[in-house]
C-alpha cells in the first residue's frame, strides 16, 4: 500500500502530522521532498546544532497551528498518563507477597540468595 504522509523531521526521527494505520515497529520506505515551509532557510554552517533544532521545532509548531486553523479547530492538548495514571488499577491487587519482596526480589522471582 502507498500513500503520502506529512511529516515533521525532529532531531533524527521523522514524526507523521496525522494517525497511521501501521502497527508499531513497522518497517516503511521514506521518500523525502523538503515543503515550502521549512525550506525557507538552510542552516548555516556556523549554526549549532542546539539552534537548529530549535528552529525546526518552531516550524514544526507553526505549521500545526496552521493546520488546526485551515481545519478550523483548537490543537488538543497532549495529556501524558503519570506512572499511578497507568497502574492504579492494579496497586494494591495482590494480598499475600511477603514483607520483604521489595528488598528480596531476585529472590522470589529467580531463586537467588536473600539479602
Amino acid at each position: 500500500m502507498t500513500y503520502q504522509v506529512d511529516a515533521i523531521y525532529d532531531t533524527g526521527v521523522f514524526r507523521p502530522l496525522q494517525p497511521l494505520a501501521l502497527p508499531d515497529q513497522s518497517r516503511v520506505t521514506i521518500t523525502v521532498t523538503e515543503a515550502e515551509a521549512s525550506a525557507d532557510r538552510a542552516p548555516s554552517a556556523n549554526e549549532d546544532e542546539a539552534a537548529i533544532v530549535a528552529r525546526q521545532r518552531q516550524a514544526a509548531e507553526e505549521l500545526m497551528e496552521s493546520l488546526a486553523e485551515d481545519q478550523g479547530e483548537d490543537l488538543p492538548e497532549k495529556k501524558i498518563p503519570t506512572l499511578y495514571d497507568r497502574l492504579k488499577d492494579v496497586i494494591g491487587s495482590v494480598d499475600d507477597l511477603p514483607v520483604d519482596s521489595s528488598q528480596n526480589l531476585d529472590h522470589y522471582l529467580y531463586g537467588t540468595p536473600k539479602q
